[in-house]
Order: structure tokens, then C-alpha cells, then sequence
């Protein structure tokens, strides 16, 4: 009775993961704060074990990265729990861009399970 329920939730688990992992790509669309030209904004998002968010800027002339920190979510250092990137730009030249976040496994060619895309306005 107790295997039944070991994978009657496993098979649970997956059937959530799955059906959160197909969402409409306009649902993930963020609109960040207008920000000067020189100022730096940062956009948050949460870090995975297996995954990895990868970032296309379009326009790098007009966007500049400047870092990635990993912020624990978690206060007891003897528990490895999550936490969150906090991926650090500089606005460079005025106009309106996108900055798109896929979350994949690095080393595999499948498409993302996750996208993001945050617009901003450089004022």
C-alpha cells in the first residue's frame, strides 16, 4: 500500500510539472520600470537545480550586462534549498528592447520549458 503511494504521487508530480511547463508565451511577458540612460536595473528570477536561464539582449549596443549573483532563499546553511538570480544591466541608449530568458538544460539542444521576456523602456 505504501509503493502505491510513492508513485501515485510521483505520477502526480509529473502530470503538474508537465502541465505548468506548457504555457502561453504572452502570459510570460514583463514590462520593467522606465530607466535613465546610465542607470542600472535588475531583473530577479528564480535559480534551478537541473536548469539554467540563458539571455538573449536585442540590442547589446543599447543594453549592457554587468552580473549575475545568486541570492539563497534559504537561512539554515546546512539545508541546500533554492534561491534566486539576480541578473544586474545598464541602460546604454534610449529606446524600447526586450530581454528574453529561456530556461533549459545547457548541454541539450531541446527548447526551453520556460521563456521570459521582460520589455523596458531607456529613457
Amino acid at each position: 500500500m505504501k509503493r502505491a503511494k510513492f508513485w501515485g504521487g510521483i505520477l502526480l508530480a509529473a502530470a503538474v510539472f508537465s502541465a505548468s511547463a506548457c504555457t502561453d508565451k504572452n502570459e510570460n511577458i514583463y514590462t520593467l520600470a522606465d530607466v535613465n540612460v546610465g542607470d542600472a536595473f535588475e531583473i530577479t528570477l528564480q535559480a534551478s537545480d537541473m536548469y539554467s536561464w540563458h539571455f538573449d539582449i536585442d540590442s547589446e549596443r543599447a543594453i549592457e550586462y554587468v552580473a549575475m549573483d545568486f541570492v539563497p532563499t534559504d537561512n539554515d546553511p546546512e539545508i541546500i534549498g533554492g534561491g534566486q538570480l539576480l541578473y544586474t544591466f545598464r541602460a546604454k541608449e534610449t529606446g524600447k528592447y526586450k530581454i528574453r530568458f529561456d530556461l533549459q538544460i545547457a548541454w541539450e539542444s531541446e527548447p526551453p520549458i520556460e521563456t521570459k521576456i521582460y520589455e523596458i523602456t531607456i529613457i
